[in-house]
């Protein structure tokens, strides 16, 4: 009888205490997932509650429509007939690329394939002839006021950018733009091999990032500034290359909590490498003196350096992330081969500035707290609504000063509105 009220009682104890747990569980407050709040050309900028806001900076990726921003990878597109074209939100046609071929064998029955991936910020698209052919060029169309230009393997047409440097540097084809037919035309490199029946360009947007501004060891350190299995690299150890102009717009007077960057990249070799980060606040005058180090596969892997909480062991002020101020510098430490980089994005976390109740924000109704101690001299609010004087202690000044509003709530228990020298209240 003794040993079943024991298991009784051990029984009501594991009972007791699985409900408990699971009321934890239950009343446990889900952590604010964080939300997109604003978007510009190169960033997104996150709420994630309680006063805080991530800033990612990543390049162009953003597509500016009629005042706004549109994640570039979300504007349509349709493949009909050997033809491929992208499209404003209001269906005017960016950009669009009709395949025009003369096949090897003219009695081949293959058909043209297209095909087009999204990445953040962009596309790659591929035109397949599926056989093999004499010649290759695509037919340009589009409804842009801007002219189509060809600059450095890339054809532009307003923010968008369609690269082709793989083709040349991987597949000797060279592209040549004519431009009085509005036609992009393929040929193997003289002295090269290679087939036109494949081609793979990479459509982005025009990056206003930049790079080599005190260190430029690195290879093709364009390349860094989108995802696009296209890469920046150093050859030697200790080889360093700066990237800048993240246009960050940290708001005046933010707190920084926190920086993270992000870099895409592997190790071009049979044996993984080691990149080291450090950043720069006064335009590459001084670095951080905490280096910080990832080690890379030889597949692609995107390593965190610093963090939401990491300063990199100093305080930062928000003006250190102008576009004239902050640098990251990237230095390969070790590698069998070549060290590689893909993309490099940065995480400012920061809190925003306290703001008081002593401005009105232009529409609504107007709060004003008593604790704030606002004064007001020479002038007038009008109020798209009432005027609302909250608190319990301390005052509302006015100085020959008036207010208009639809209406007046006064909800002080021992605080006061003091009116001076003509200064008014119209109701």
């Amino acid at each position: 009888m003794k040993k079943l009220k024991i298991l009784t009682f051990f029984f009501f104890l594991i009972v007791l205490t699985v409900f408990v747990g699971s009321q934890d569980l239950i009343n446990k407050e889900e952590p604010k997932e964080p939300t997109i709040i604003s978007r510009t050309y190169t960033t997104d900028v996150y709420d994630l509650g309680d006063g805080k806001r991530m800033v990612q900076g990543m390049g162009a990726v953003n597509y500016p429509y009629n005042g706004t921003f549109i994640p570039f990878e979300e504007i349509n597109y349709t493949i009909s007939n050997g033809e491929l074209a992208f499209f404003e939100p209001d269906g005017s046609k960016i950009i669009s690329f009709k395949m025009d071929y003369e096949k090897t064998n003219s009695l081949s029955s293959s058909l043209p394939k297209i095909n087009v991936i999204k990445r953040r910020g962009g596309f790659y698209f591929t035109t397949d002839t599926d056989t093999e052919i004499n010649s290759m060029k695509y037919i340009l169309s589009s409804d842009s006021k801007e002219a189509i230009k060809f600059v450095d393997e890339k054809l532009e047409v307003g923010n968008v950018s369609i690269d082709f440097g793989m083709a040349k540097d991987l597949q000797n084809i060279t592209t040549v733009y004519n431009e009085k037919d509005s036609t992009l035309e393929f040929s193997i490199t003289d002295g090269k091999t290679g087939s036109l029946s494949f081609i793979d360009p990479d459509v982005g947007l025009k990056s206003p990032t930049a790079y080599d501004d005190d260190y430029d060891a690195w290879s093709n350190p364009h390349e860094a500034l989108s995802s696009n299995d296209d890469y920046a690299g150093a050859m030697r150890n200790g080889e360093m290359n700066d990237w800048y102009n993240f246009n960050f717009g940290v708001p005046e007077g933010a707190s920084i909590d926190g920086i993270a960057v992000n870099i895409e990249g592997c190790s071009l070799g049979i044996a993984s490498s080691v990149k080291e980060v450090e950043l720069s606040w006064d335009g590459g005058g001084s670095y951080t003196s905490e280096n910080k180090q990832n080690t890379f596969g030889t597949t692609d892997s995107t390593e965190t350096y610093g963090g939401s909480t990491d300063k990199w062991g100093r305080t930062w002020d928000d003006d250190e992330f102008s576009n004239v101020n902050f640098r990251v510098r990237v230095e390969r430490i070790s590698a069998p081969i070549a060290s590689a980089i893909d993309h490099i994005q940065v995480n400012v976390y920061y809190t925003e500035a306290a703001t008081d109740s002593c401005t009105y924000g232009g529409s609504g109704d107007y709060q004003i707290e008593t604790d704030d101690k606002c004064e007001y001299t020479d002038g007038e609010t009008v109020i798209d609504g009432n005027l609302i004087i909250n608190g319990t202690t301390e005052y509302v000044y006015l100085n020959n000063y008036k207010f208009i509003a639809n209406g007046f709530n006064f909800n002080c228990t021992n605080c006061k509105m003091v009116l001076e020298n003509g200064a008014k209240l119209v109701i």
